[in-house]
């Protein structure tokens, strides 16, 4: 009972959404840093791993692509 108001409370209040926005950047960001310095490992690795490094970059590039395309979706009645 107690959980369940406490989950409530955090759904409803102001720094509970800012706690979620906050942590989810955070947590994106990071993903992020680490894929670039995988690939840059990649990079410097030459030929043994090119194939690799092309197929995290494509990952990674459609990934922002389809977010990108999804975000104009959602938001082209708002403009800019």
């Amino acid at each position: 009972m107690i959980l369940e108001l406490s989950k409530g409370i955090v759904k409803t209040a102001a720094w509970g959404l800012m706690w979620r926005v906050a942590l989810g950047a955070v947590l994106s960001v990071t993903d992020l840093a680490t894929d670039l310095v995988v690939l840059k490992q990649f990079s410097e690795e030459g030929q043994a791993k090119l194939a690799f490094r092309n197929a995290s970059l494509a990952s990674l590039a459609a990934s922002i692509g389809i977010q990108l395309i999804l975000v104009t979706i959602q938001n082209r009645k708002k403009g800019f």
